[in-house]
């Protein structure tokens, strides 16, 4: 339980930071506004699907490699794949 609360944290934090240094104060006020929210949807998505922490973890790192290397296509790209991950999820889960 407390893995999951610890990456729950780090998760919107990563989010947020991103959001920070692009300069999108937008996508960080809503995140702000919503993270009750989205720790409940964190936190349904890694209780059914637990290998999700370590998933979600390598894509944010492989986020922020492609970021500090420049390579803004492969970041922008890899961040969609990223949240896609989730809706399709979120998605499925909810038809049931």
């Amino acid at each position: 339980r407390s893995d999951r609360k610890v990456y729950r944290g780090i998760d919107i934090e990563f989010h947020l930071l991103l959001a920070r240094a692009h300069g999108n104060a937008e996508i960080e006020r809503v995140m702000t506004r919503q993270t009750e929210k989205l720790q409940r949807i964190i936190t349904r998505i890694i209780g059914q699907h637990p290998p999700r922490m370590v998933e979600g973890t390598l894509e944010h790192a492989a986020i922020l490699r492609a970021i500090l290397e420049g390579a803004e296509d492969e970041a922008v790209q890899l961040m969609r794949e990223h949240l896609a991950w989730g809706r399709k999820f979120l998605a499925t889960r909810l038809l049931q």
